[in-house]
């Protein structure tokens, strides 16, 4: 536009002009204004304005510049965006169900203020959180891995359930319906759907259950294919996954032969045979043909499945999908002969180098490059030094050799490097290279390889500085302007770019363009390039992030630079920022699908009228529930859907409406007939909306079909009635109660909501004087019974039986605890006091019995202590030393006897003695009888956790008492030592070690069979203890005894 033209145009309003050019006059800023023109045919079209002023050396005004854009349909494109959300708005309002919106991690961006009706969350509370908070913990695993299948498969949730959390801790049941939301490039943003409430529903279903005596054995939610098949080859049962893949129904696929659905039905036949001849096969690769010709290859894994006789009455095989497996490995092939081509096309020459022997190794295409052969050089190897002197300019050596030492020196064993540099081929030509290069290290983390390729870039250097000179001119443009090479590496930058993107050219220049500007492709960035070099150019939009973070959409034009030979050198890529003209054609193309979704995912039938009651548009759930089709109903009255004796009172109801002051009673539901096409009447639910648009009324009504709810309703009253037939007939109180919580979700108490005739009869309560009542109320108890363990059952789920004396009624009850749903819980109890009162009687006479028993072990002992003492005194009067010695030893013997007892009698447990305490006892009791200080000789007692009955403690005590004697009398003559005691249990077998390391038995000296009685009576012992004992002489004297516990035998 020339400075005279922007005076010329045509204003709409010719103020306008003069008040742009008194405020752009008045500093040297741009100023933006919006202003409406005349075009040439006379429309209107608005236009964004910005201009400055231009000032001479003197201050003065030389002229006015700016630029001009057209925002009409930017503007245009506002007023629909408003108008869209008015009617999604609308609708939001009017259904009783939640609207929401996801992004694809899960996280709520949008929920519909019906949240505060069905869960008790308002919109609020809901969005930012993620959709798995509001899921109950059982349902979390479930719902994600259902989300993650749906964008895997890059398809909307349809309809499923989950188990949600109301805010009041109570647990309810919502369906779920979905679409997809996807960007301008195509790709997943979210999803947006409806939920419900389907509590009650579901409630109804699951008591339908309970009398549904089939159940089907294939899992019709699998996405695999799944069947079983009969002994004669035959299709038995099938899934829904296996009739989309055949593309036959059910009723079809069954009885006829398996074989027949597959590309080769010989393999077929054999896969199955295969099954009942060995029980299971695996991975067993076959092609499913649907009847539509689409083959789709697969692998069975199948196996046999038995009658409850144990015979083998089919097989089960399922079917796994391999289409994009097989999809991938044929990538995969493809992708790496192009890298074997571009390979050869950039002409890349590898060398080695072993650092140990200073040796290249090169061919003759490295050699090529350099200008020679190796026939030239003296062969194929050469060393650094000898590489260095005939290639490399001596300016560049040490560069060269600093990176040659990073690489030798460096430890990590993944290293990579790259280096451009020049070499002088042996024809004197100056060329230059790049050398990407990596690292081989020995077991030792010692760097012994180095290997790598060489790449002439001379032809690029030389294209980089021309570049740069020509695109000097191309600073002057706003739009952000850069040329990079084809390793995408910035070797120009303009002062547009540089102002876009928040990078100065100096920041830029030489970093890697789509790495810097982290650039999302509208495709795979391989297609780019291919296209350039097919056509030259490419233009598409692009994803950038600037310098602070921000993003910003592009218009994107890349141009491909070559040589005169036609070798691509560089891409010009000229960049212009279309951001906010992309958002509001995002905003205003999502508000339509906002509204549509809502709409076409609605399970129920939704339907606008205009003031005359005319429909002007519905969903396809309405021609779903009423069996029109589309043009039957376009236009027509909305009473063509109501029986002829509702319409009347419609009319009537329509005409109440029309006055202002009625319409806040449109929102309520309310039930009322519909009229299907084929003249069937029908239950139905209804809430109508109304709202304005260009001063015009307009009603939108939300219709449900509540025939199916009806009918459960109807199922569940006469289930019901069996049920309690049951009920009343049983022997046990049964009661049936609901938890109440508080605000926190924290149970406080429970109601009785039913029990039968023997509740009443065992509790002496009557049954009209409990239900609905609370439990602490019932009982007179200042906190309900048994709330924990009631609360955990009702909520948790798992049963729980306990036994108990219930103080308000005097009783004890044996109390089964169940819970059918949440929040609920059944009791099944009966009384057994007198069972109680038994247990105690028998208590009390064993007691008794234990206490005479106590009683005899004291006496004993006494009387084993009377004898001991009056061995004493006998001692007093002998003065030959072997009489000594007799009476001291029996002595000790009676002792040991009477420690047992005593030991009993202190015992709670009457049956057994702790012969860890006991061995001790003994042992030091025997040192003080002899006069043996524990400086003398070290007593080393080593006794496990050993519990036995008094008829092995006896005998066992004994010879711990005589062999322990025999050590302190014999063994230590002179000189003091140790003396050990070690008792263990190995298996069954106790192991008894006595041994002291004194001067030992004699070698002629048989412990079997000699004329000592204490020997004698060892031996005895032993045999009475069903035991073994063997002697060790070679350090000292070691007895090893080993022996079971003795059983008790009853005395006659």
């Amino acid at each position: 536009m020339n400075k005279n033209s922007l005076q010329e145009t045509v204003y709409v309003n010719e103020e306008d002009r003069s008040q742009w050019v008194r405020e752009v006059v008045t500093d040297d800023m741009w100023h933006t204004y919006e202003v409406p023109f005349y075009r040439k045919d006379g429309s209107i079209i608005t236009v964004e304005l910005t201009a400055r002023a231009v000032r001479k050396s003197d201050g003065s005004i030389k002229y006015l510049e700016g630029f001009l854009e057209d925002i009409t349909e930017r503007n245009k494109a506002e007023e629909a965006l408003k108008e869209s959300e008015y009617k999604f708005r609308n609708l939001v309002e009017t259904t009783p169900d939640m609207i929401w919106e996801i992004d694809p991690q899960g996280v709520f961006t949008y929920m519909s203020p019906q949240c505060q009706d069905i869960m008790g969350y308002s919109p609020e509370d809901i969005i930012g959180n993620s959709i798995f908070s509001i899921i109950a913990p059982e349902f979390v695993s479930r719902a994600k891995k259902i989300l993650q299948t749906y964008i895997k498969r890059n398809k909307p949730f349809h309809t499923f359930e989950v188990l949600a959390k109301h805010r009041n801790g109570s647990l309810i049941n919502i369906e779920i319906r979905s679409i997809m939301l996807k960007d301008n490039k195509d790709q997943l943003s979210g999803f947006r759907g409806i939920a419900r409430d389907v509590t009650e529903s579901k409630k109804a279903e699951e008591e339908l259950k309970r009398v549904n005596i089939y159940n089907r054995s294939l899992i019709e939610t699998s996405l695999d294919p799944l069947v079983t098949i009969g002994p004669d080859g035959k299709i038995t049962d099938v899934n829904k996954a296996t009739e989309v893949i055949t593309g036959y129904p059910r009723e079809i696929l069954i009885g006829t032969d398996f074989s027949d659905y597959f590309t080769n039905p010989v393999k077929a036949r054999r896969g199955y045979q295969r099954v009942f001849r060995e029980g299971l096969v695996k991975d067993y690769p076959l092609k499913i043909k649907h009847k539509d010709g689409l083959v789709t290859p697969v692998l069975y894994n199948a196996s046999i499945y038995r009658d409850g006789q144990g015979k083998v009455t089919g097989v089960f095989a399922a079917a796994r999908d391999i289409t994009e497996l097989e999809k991938t490995e044929k990538r995969l092939q493809e992708s790496q002969n192009k890298l074997k081509i571009a390979m050869n096309l950039a002409k890349l020459v590898h060398w080695e180098y072993d650092i140990e022997l200073d040796q290249f190794t090169f061919d003759d295409q490295f050699y090529s490059l350099y200008g020679t052969t190796s026939e030239q050089e003296g062969g194929t190897t050469m060393s650094s030094a000898e590489y260095a002197q005939r290639f490399i300019p001596s300016d560049e050596a040490s560069l060269v050799a600093i990176e040659t030492k990073k690489a030798i020196e460096t430890d990590d064993p993944d290293f990579q490097g790259q280096l451009e540099h020049t070499i002088i081929r042996a024809d004197g030509e100056k060329r230059y290279i790049t050398v990407r290069y990596g690292i081989i290290k020995d077991s030792k983390g010692r760097t012994i390889k180095t290997y790598g390729s060489n790449q002439d870039i001379t032809e690029r250097v030389e294209a980089e500085r021309n570049i740069k000179n020509q695109a000097e001119l191309l600073n002057l443009t706003r739009e952000a302007i850069f040329v990079h090479d084809l390793d995408n590496k910035i070797i120009f930058w303009n002062d547009g770019a540089a102002e876009m993107y928040g990078w100065k050219q100096e920041e830029a220049r030489g970093k890697v363009t789509h790495t810097l500007l982290k650039t999302k492709f509208p495709e795979p960035l391989n297609n780019i390039i291919k296209c350039l070099i097919d056509k030259g150019w490419w233009n598409g939009e692009l994803i950038h992030t600037t310098r602070d973070g921000s993003t910003i959409i592009s218009d994107s034009r890349w141009t491909l630079k070559k040589d005169e030979k036609g070798k691509p050198q560089s891409i010009l890529e000229i960049n212009t920022d279309i951001t906010q003209r992309v958002n509001f054609q995002r905003a205003l193309r999502e508000s339509e699908e906002k509204f549509r979704a809502v709409a076409d995912t609605a399970a129920d039938a939704i339907v606008t009228i205009d003031e005359q009651g005319n429909i002007i548009y519905f969903n396809h759930s309405l021609l779903t529930i009423f069996g029109y089709n589309r043009e039957e109903l376009e236009n027509r009255p909305l009473t063509v859907l109501l029986p002829e004796k509702i319409k009347k009172k419609h009319i009537n109801g329509a005409n109440k409406f029309k006055v202002p002051e009625n319409l806040g009673k449109l929102r309520q539901i309310s039930k009322t007939r519909g009229l299907k096409k084929d003249g069937k009447e029908f239950p139905m639910e209804i809430s109508i909306a109304h709202w304005e648009f260009e001063k015009k009324p307009y009603f939108t009504a939300i219709i449900r079909d509540i025939t199916q709810r009806e009918q459960a309703e109807e199922e569940l009253k006469k289930s019901e009635k069996k049920y309690h037939s049951l009920y009343s007939t049983m022997s046990e109180g049964m009661a049936i109660h609901h938890i109440l919580y508080n605000r926190q979700g924290e149970p406080v108490d429970y109601k009785i909501m039913d029990v039968n005739p023997a509740y009443e009869k065992i509790m002496g309560l009557n049954k009209n004087e409990v239900i609905g009542r609370k439990a602490s109320q019932i009982y007179g108890t200042i906190k309900p019974p048994y709330l924990k363990i009631y609360a955990a059952v009702a909520h948790g789920g798992e049963p729980a039986q306990f036994e108990t004396f219930f103080k308000p009624l005097n009783k004890y009850f044996r109390i089964s605890v169940t819970s059918p749903g949440k929040g609920i819980f059944v009791t099944i109890f009966d009384d057994i006091t007198n069972r109680k009162k038994a247990e105690d009687e028998i208590k009390s006479s064993l007691k008794e019995k234990e206490l005479l028993l106590q009683e005899i072990h004291h006496r004993v002992k006494n009387n084993l202590q009377i004898i001991s003492s009056l061995l004493n005194l006998q001692e007093n009067y002998v003065e030959e030393e072997e009489a000594v010695n007799v009476l001291r030893e029996s002595q000790n013997r009676v002792l040991s006897m009477a420690m047992i007892h005593e030991m009993l009698y202190d015992s709670k447990d009457l049956s057994s003695i702790d012969f860890h305490g006991y061995i001790q006892h003994l042992v030091y009791d025997l040192f003080n009888s002899y006069g043996i200080t524990s400086g003398y000789v070290k007593p080393e007692i080593k006794v496990g956790d050993i519990f036995l009955n008094i008829e092995t403690s006896v005998p066992c005590g004994l010879i711990i008492s005589e062999l322990v004697s025999n050590s302190l009398k014999y063994a230590f003559p002179k000189v003091g030592g140790v003396l050990s005691v070690d008792l263990h249990l190995h298996g069954d077998e106790y192991e008894l070690i006595i041994a002291d390391d004194g001067v030992g038995l004699p070698e002629d000296l048989d412990y079997t069979d000699t004329e000592s009685l204490g020997l004698r009576l060892v031996n005895s012992l032993v045999r009475q203890l069903d035991g073994t004992i063997k002697l060790d002489r070679s350090q000292g004297t070691k007895f090893t005894i080993k022996f079971t516990e003795l059983i008790y035998k009853k005395r006659i």
